[in-house]
């Protein structure tokens, strides 16, 4: 099952959230890391990108409890 959805990838079809579970669950690590750096470079070349975060919080402590950052108490 994981052969045909590394291979749907590949051809350039869309996974649907199925197939993104079964990956997930999956202990293949590096059949599915291998593919996953040719799709990427299939699509994006061999650029890569750096984000500079400049996000200052005012506080430590932050209300929304998102999980998002360290911030959440």
């Amino acid at each position: 099952m994981i052969r045909d959805i590394l291979d749907k990838a590949l051809s350039g079809e869309r996974l649907d959230a199925e197939d993104a579970l079964e990956l997930f669950r999956s202990d293949e690590i590096h059949s599915i890391g291998r593919v996953a750096d040719l799709v990427s470079k299939k699509h994006n070349s061999n650029r890569v990108y750096f984000v500079v975060n400049r996000h200052i919080n005012p506080t430590n402590i932050c209300v929304n409890r998102c999980r998002f950052c360290a911030f959440s108490r």
